[in-house]
């Protein structure tokens, strides 16, 4: 399998004789195209090659062999969401992240963390047909300021570097690749939470909120009728059956919370955001109850737990009370619990009041609280 892989990181290893860094013969600021044929007489390094092996290759190769991927070399996921932390050596002077984009263009969203301020980020790109790893021109420093770019279907590369052939500080590379850049393109707002890389809350010209891919709501409407919440609980037993359903749909929000780490006996998440319900979101409540025999009994109920039929609209009177709270979890898309005195489960104590762990300061997203 290794014999396999030694021809994609030839290319990489290669562009950065062409880049600027003092412990190289090159000096040039902006590498031109390399070719694999041109340049690999002159190629010498202590990791072992790899070029011209597939994708697919390359997964099945790091996940057969823990050491298939020379020091310094990292495959990230497709479409990466990721934060990776790293040190620069005098014996490692120099990391690579492979990844690619398998979809629609991407909105890419790169940073970089480090108290050595010689330390780079460069985007590299790779030509699936000649296997020539070009510098797009992109590089960011640990002061940038992040910026949105357009990533196209493709294979890419990010080196990290130093300068100043300054090494020993540890650093964090952030990666957002996960938004279409449909979305990014139609945006008429885009907040960013300081620190935070992991989530891109745009605004769309026609109001829509997404959290990177995923739709929240419609700020003009404060809805999104594709979002609803429902827990169908059964107990069945020979001669019978017990059924609660509670469902909340048609939702308005009123606000929403930066994202949270979210815990209760129904559902848990660690990447999720907290929809503020209002006025005019609807509830719905029903219970029945069936034993079967001589005196068979059905009972049912659609009243909620202060006693008013349902399905019905929240009024103020549940907003104060209830202070009902649907949970969105970030990684699915869809609501995952409803914290509120109108769930019955939390009313009645069956199960314990939910925890949250908020990440950030700055709550709600929306309306707008912005740091960056």
């Amino acid at each position: 399998m290794r014999k396999k892989l030694e021809m994609l990181l030839v290319c990489i290893l290669l562009l950065s004789l062409s880049i600027s860094v003092p412990s190289y013969a090159s000096q040039q600021s902006e590498p031109s195209q390399l070719n694999v044929v041109d340049v690999l007489p002159q190629f010498t390094t202590n990791h072992s090659p790899i070029a011209n092996a597939s994708k697919n290759q390359l997964l099945q190769a790091a996940q057969e062999e823990s050491n298939a991927l020379p020091d310094g070399f990292f495959l990230l996921p497709d479409n990466p969401l990721e934060d990776k932390s790293g040190t620069l050596t005098e014996e490692l002077k120099e990391h690579y992240y492979i990844f690619f984009i398998t979809e629609s263009n991407k909105g890419f969203l790169v940073g970089l963390q480090t108290e050595n301020p010689a330390y780079e980020a460069q985007l590299l790109i790779v030509d699936e047909k000649t296997n020539d790893v070009n510098y797009s021109g992109l590089s960011i420093k640990s002061d940038a300021t992040p910026t949105i770019y357009n990533l196209p279907v493709g294979e890419y590369i990010i080196r990290i570097h130093s300068t100043s052939n300054n090494h020993g500080q540890p650093y964090t590379l952030h990666i957002n690749a996960t938004t279409p850049y449909t979305i990014v393109q139609d945006h008429k707002d885009i907040t960013r939470l300081k620190n935070d890389f992991k989530h891109l809350f745009i605004t769309t010209q026609t109001g829509d909120l997404y959290v990177n891919e995923k739709k929240i709501i419609n700020v003009n409407t404060r809805s999104n009728d594709s979002l609803e919440w429902e827990r169908i609980d059964s107990f069945n037993w020979g001669s019978g059956y017990e059924q609660r359903t509670q469902k909340v749909f048609l939702i308005k929000a009123k606000a929403i919370s930066s994202p949270v780490k979210y815990h209760s006996t129904h559902a848990s998440s660690d990447d999720a955001i907290l929809i503020y319900c209002d006025i005019g979101t609807s509830f719905y409540y029903f219970h029945s109850r069936y034993q079967s025999g001589v005196n068979h009994t059905y009972w049912s109920t659609d009243h909620d737990v202060y006693g008013r039929k349902t399905p019905r609209a929240l009024d103020q009177a549940d907003i104060i009370v209830s202070k009902p709270i649907l949970v969105l979890d970030l990684v699915s898309g869809k609501i995952i619990d409803f914290d509120s005195k109108l769930n019955e489960y939390y009313n009645q104590g069956a199960e314990p009041h939910p925890q949250y762990t908020f990440y950030y300061d700055d709550r709600p997203i929306w309306p707008a609280n912005k740091t960056n």
